[in-house]
């Protein structure tokens, strides 16, 4: 079990990069403030980086 911790930190780092790196563009901010009907793109993108990840 102990063994995971690294591979898991590494995952979580990719993730706050990934994050971070949306924060920074322009058109992720244009998308976040979009109406909750309209973020179906961006949930389908999450959705496909998460499984892409594994």
């Amino acid at each position: 079990m102990l063994d995971q911790i690294p591979f898991l930190l590494s995952r979580l780092g990719m993730l706050a990069l990934l994050a971070f790196l949306l924060s920074q563009w322009r058109i992720s901010r244009y998308i976040f403030k979009m109406d909750r009907g309209m973020n179906v793109p961006l949930l389908l993108a999450f959705v496909s980086s998460g499984i892409l990840m594994n």
